[in-house]
């Protein structure tokens, strides 16, 4: 899913992806990507978390994860 949101901005979403998939997608349509933000995984939003930091998940975002990947023990 692609949205263009700006002139020079856009807002991709990505449901399986690979290595520099974004860029190679963007080169296509003639764009030279300069920034990449991430803003979630699955349900996790980041929030302003900085790149190569990390932060521990809620125990909502744990179940949801679980829920979302067939993991969650349903004993």
């Amino acid at each position: 899913e692609m949205e263009q949101i700006g002139k020079f901005t856009f807002r991709i979403v990505l449901t399986q992806g690979v290595n520099r998939q974004i860029r190679r997608m963007c080169e296509a349509c003639g764009y030279r990507v300069k920034a990449l933000k991430r803003i979630r995984i699955m349900n996790i939003l980041l929030g302003d978390l900085k790149p190569g930091k990390w932060r521990e998940v809620t125990g909502e975002e744990l179940e949801q994860l679980q829920r979302d990947t067939g993991m969650l023990n349903h004993n």
